[in-house]
């Protein structure tokens, strides 16, 4: 290490020793628990307070937070694969087109199982069982920029019990200049 203004010098191993007093006083503050949270930072061996030391970055007990804001939404996908479940192994295991779908809807279970998901939606997830590929799996960003798009005009119930709830914005009330450069809300 080096000052700047005096060219003074010190090896940076200094800051490694345990009890040196070469980055000052513990003053407890532990930031990813929050603005309170203080620790005192007195040794139960000599009664006194401990002093700073410099901590490896990949050392086995250095603490790394990470915050991650993201809304909690249903995954499309899952819902497709729970309604597959219900009638692969019985109708859609030997499946060869999506057009085998078709028919395979006219059956009342298979009708059931699948509403509300289009036979290619279907006949990808088939396709991918039958190619032995795992579930894809997608970070919490995709999953929410597909289901806010792919969603229709609402998506959940609006009760206080419900994971989540959303609804497309008309766009009636926007001015109409601004109306080229928007899509949904």
């Amino acid at each position: 290490m080096r000052c700047e203004a005096c060219i003074a010098r010190r090896q940076l191993s200094d800051a490694t020793v345990p009890n040196g007093k070469v980055l000052g006083k513990c003053e407890g503050h532990r930031p990813w628990l929050g603005p309170k949270a203080q620790e005192l930072c007195i040794s139960e061996a000599t009664g006194k307070s401990e002093y700073n030391r410099l901590l490896v970055r990949s050392a086995s007990n250095a603490y790394f937070s990470q915050l991650l804001g993201v809304i909690s939404l249903p995954d499309s996908d899952d819902a497709l694969q729970k309604a597959v479940n219900l009638v692969y192994d019985d109708f859609l295991q030997e499946t060869e087109s999506s057009d085998q779908i078709k028919y395979e809807r006219k059956k009342q279970k298979v009708a059931a199982a699948l509403f509300g998901f289009s036979d290619e939606a279907v006949w990808v997830e088939i396709q991918r069982r039958q190619g032995g590929q795992d579930k894809q799996y997608k970070s919490i960003k995709q999953v929410e920029i597909e289901t806010l798009l792919s969603s229709p005009f609402e998506v959940g119930e609006d009760v206080p019990e419900s994971d989540f709830y959303a609804r497309a914005r008309k766009l009636d009330r926007i001015k109409p200049k601004l109306l080229p450069l928007i899509e949904p809300i």
